[in-house]
C-alpha cells in the first residue's frame, strides 16, 4: 500500500495552516497583540520543513503492508488530526504559529481545550 497521499496531505494541512496564522497574526496585531521573538520564526519554519525533508527520504518507497498494525496507526493518525483541528477551531482566531501576546487575553473555555491547563485557559 503507497502512503504518498499522507505526504501530501500533511503538505496542504501545513500550507493551510500557515494561511490561517497569517490570517489570524495580523488580526491579532490589530487589536494591540506583542509578536514576541518573530527573528525565530524562520528557524522554527526551516526547522519543520527538514523535519519534510527527513520524513521522506527516511520513508521511501513508502509502501506498507495492509496489515492491521498499519489500519490501527492510520486510525490513529486521523483521530489526533481531528484533535488537533478541534484545537484550532476552539482557539479561533487566538491560535497562531507565532508567540503573540495580547493585552487582554481572553481565556478560553471551549473543549478540547478547557481540558488542558496552558496560559489560553489561565482565567
Amino acid at each position: 500500500m503507497s502512503l504518498w497521499w499522507i505526504f501530501a496531505f500533511y503538505l496542504a494541512e501545513r500550507g493551510l495552516e500557515l494561511l490561517i496564522a497569517r490570517r489570524n497574526r495580523r488580526r491579532l496585531l490589530a487589536r494591540g497583540g506583542l509578536e514576541l521573538h518573530p527573528e525565530s520564526y524562520r528557524v522554527i519554519v526551516w526547522l519543520h520543513s527538514l523535519f519534510f525533508a527527513a520524513l521522506l527520504i527516511e520513508s521511501f518507497p513508502w509502501s506498507v503492508p495492509l496489515d492491521a498494525l498499519t489500519l490501527f496507526c492510520l486510525a490513529a493518525l486521523a483521530l489526533l488530526q481531528v484533535l488537533r483541528y478541534a484545537c484550532i477551531a476552539a482557539l479561533g482566531e487566538v491560535w497562531n504559529t507565532r508567540i503573540i501576546v495580547l493585552p487582554a487575553p481572553v481565556p478560553s473555555a471551549a473543549a478540547p481545550i478547557a481540558c488542558s491547563s496552558t496560559p489560553t485557559t489561565w482565567s
